[in-house]
């Protein structure tokens, strides 16, 4: 378990070693040798355990019914040709993000393990502040992509360890993990990744509803730490720019036009294509197309949409789609419902925001946060983590 909690926190250098291959084109075996030894070890680990979090009947046939449906998928995409196998293995929005849930989510995540994992997470915080601060010194629009992946080397567990920063013992970590969210905040203003700005606001809802309901808070203690945090955040943005209408995230717009200027185009041309009765019930598959004259288009036809609905839509119909959101609106109702801690409350929060991104993008793809979805259902599922107080997490995950 250790060597896929390791190749898991891998992840996010696979997919900066990527974005450098299109710009420097050259060719790395590291770029090949985490995702293939990450399906290796997803595979073993997916035979040797049984789907015991599975509570009733109906999630037993909702997952039979989700695996077969994903094999189906899979078995269809085949095309006998040597790129295939490439594309296979290192295309990251097209086979494993549909392929590797299935198998993540029959993977046993021992406490030991996510202690592991919570601790890799923790020793790169700092270094993530610096890479921050690069980021700042060095804004420019034509340099997101590159800076997306930059951060994501060092904070690809920012998300989650954020929701459970409560559980963290040393005060550190926690001024740390404020700094981060402030840092990041400000550098999706400034480039107006709406998606990203409205998911870093849903964490920062759930991650306060989760201290507000926790039992072991003081709730004099969270005003005055939210009041800090506030005054954080608010000299930022009026340093850097006089009138907050100069960011890019809000002259793009949070309304219908600003929807429209940027996805508009886009969501007319997939209604327009996709039409059939096959099309809306089973997709076209992993290998299937739509219309579209934007960007990632060959000869006016693209595999992917900017809409994590459409996408899953496009690829497995709305059949694939329900499955999909099954299994996410159950794990968050027992994760945040049906829970003893803070700690399962913390991974249904991650569920339910992605289903919210997913109006902006959120699409399915081969990164960490994805990735960590599919264990966050089991985890959720789990009478035995979600029977834990938040006492028994502190000793046996999060030190």
């Amino acid at each position: 378990m250790k060597k896929f909690i390791y190749l898991l926190c891998l992840i996010p250098v696979f997919n900066f070693l990527s974005v450098l291959q299109t710009s420097f084109s050259f060719n790395s075996i590291f770029k090949y040798i985490v995702p293939v030894l990450f399906f290796l070890i997803s595979l073993k680990l997916y035979f040797k355990y049984k789907t015991d979090w599975l509570l009733s009947g109906s999630d037993k046939l909702f997952y039979y019914a989700l695996s077969g449906f994903t094999f189906y998928l899979v078995i269809s995409s085949v095309r006998f040709e040597l790129f295939y196998l490439q594309e296979f293995f290192v295309g990251e929005i097209y086979l494993l993000p549909y392929l590797l849930p299935i198998f993540l989510l029959n993977i046993k995540v021992d406490p030991q393990s996510l202690n592991i994992y919570f601790s890799i997470i923790k020793k790169f915080l700092l270094i993530g502040i610096f890479v921050l601060i690069y980021i700042i010194g060095n804004l420019n629009f034509e340099n997101w992509f590159f800076h997306t992946h930059i951060y994501e080397l060092t904070l690809f567990g920012f998300p989650i360890i954020f929701l459970l920063s409560s559980f963290l013992k040393e005060h550190k970590f926690k001024v740390y993990l404020y700094v981060i969210f402030a840092l990041i905040l400000f550098i999706s203003s400034y480039y107006g990744r709406r998606s990203l700005f409205a998911d870093l606001v849903l964490i920062f809802i759930f991650h306060l509803l989760i201290q507000i309901g926790s039992k072991s808070k003081s709730k004099v203690t969270l005003f005055l730490k939210y009041t800090v945090v506030t005054f954080m955040i608010i000299p930022m943005f009026i340093i850097y720019a006089p009138d907050v209408q100069q960011f890019s995230v809000f002259q793009r717009g949070f309304n219908k036009v600003g929807w429209e200027e940027s996805r508009g185009q886009v969501l007319e041309e997939f209604f327009s294509d996709f039409g059939s009765d096959s099309d809306w019930f089973i997709g076209r598959g992993l290998n299937g197309t739509v219309q579209r004259s934007l960007g990632g288009s060959i000869n006016g036809r693209g595999r992917n949409i900017e809409n994590g609905y459409l996408m899953l839509i496009l690829k497995g119909g709305n059949f694939y789609f329900l499955l999909i959101l099954y299994f996410f609106l159950r794990a968050f109702y027992l994760g945040w419902f049906k829970s003893n801690n803070d700690f399962t409350k913390a991974f249904a929060s991650l569920l339910l925001i992605h289903l919210i991104g997913m109006i902006g993008f959120n699409i399915p793809i081969f990164n960490h946060r994805y990735m960590l979805l599919w264990l966050s259902i089991p985890i959720c599922f789990s009478v035995y983590y979600r029977n834990l107080s938040n006492e028994q997490i502190k000793q046996l995950i999060i030190s």
